[in-house]
């Protein structure tokens, strides 16, 4: 019996529809968060770079400096 009735209100002409909603998230009303938020990781990985460089001239400028030594001794 149910299955008739349903069957009945699938073919029926004035049948509800039921429309999908698309809901926005928060990122997509702030664009420019996401951006911010890019320009910070870039800039904390530009200072990163720019250290690891300064640590490993140093590293050299000793090693440089050791072989030096090592090779008037």
């Amino acid at each position: 019996m149910r299955l008739w009735e349903m069957e009945i209100n699938i073919h029926a002409t004035n049948g509800v529809f039921h429309q999908t909603v698309k809901h926005q998230s928060e990122d997509s009303q702030k664009p420019w968060m996401k951006k911010a938020i890019l320009g910070r990781k870039l800039f904390a990985l530009g200072v990163v770079t720019l250290v690891a460089v300064r640590i490993a001239s140093v590293v050299a400028g000793f090693i440089i400096v050791a072989a030096l030594g090592w090779m008037s001794y």
